[in-house]
């Protein structure tokens, strides 16, 4: 598990750098509560999924993935205006029994909400997109499925045609898997 003040790179498929996320992770037993800490984050490169600092709204959305990998649970903190350096100082709570601790990934996502609606025409418009919530679902299936050898390569991006081209899609700058 990830201590108190730890420093997480994001990144993207192709190893990209995309910032630091400060986070922190504590798990008390006798509550059964584990309690994840969203400080900041710091030189997130919005230009991956915005034309300018003005339409990135950042937030941060967390993912309980089970052994099955199904998304048991899932919150995300509020979102931050025109910042590349944004501060939460949040903290997402799960209820959590002691002996399913070892049997789950949280997957942590940075998004930002768009200012226009997302309409991918060709692979490479999708995917400056980002994922959808169907393509984060399947990506927690993959990591369920390969939890003994997960990997950063294990995070990919999945087609765009499960996207809802009519509707607002929040668009992901990078993502995080912790777990044991």
């Amino acid at each position: 598990m990830v201590g108190m003040g730890s420093r997480c790179l994001l990144r993207d498929d192709t190893r990209l750098e995309l910032g630091e996320v400060l986070l922190g992770l504590s798990y008390l037993p006798t509550a059964q509560r584990l309690s994840v800490s969203i400080i900041k984050a710091h030189n997130l490169k919005y230009d991956h999924v915005c034309t300018n600092l003005k339409d990135f709204c950042p937030y941060v959305r967390v993912l309980l993935i089970g052994g099955s990998g199904r998304v048991v649970k899932k919150k995300k903190t509020t979102w931050r205006s025109n910042t590349a350096a944004p501060i939460w100082n949040e903290t997402l709570i799960f209820d959590l029994a002691q002996s399913q601790v070892d049997n789950m990934t949280f997957l942590l996502v940075v998004c930002t909400r768009p200012s226009l609606p997302v309409t991918a025409t060709s692979s490479d418009a999708s995917q400056q997109a980002g994922e959808t919530e169907y393509e984060l679902a399947t990506t927690a299936t993959t990591l369920a499925t390969n939890a003994t050898t997960l990997a950063p390569a294990d995070l990919s991006v999945y087609p765009s045609h499960y996207q809802n081209q009519n509707k607002k899609q929040d668009r992901y700058l990078g993502k995080l898997a912790l777990g044991c």
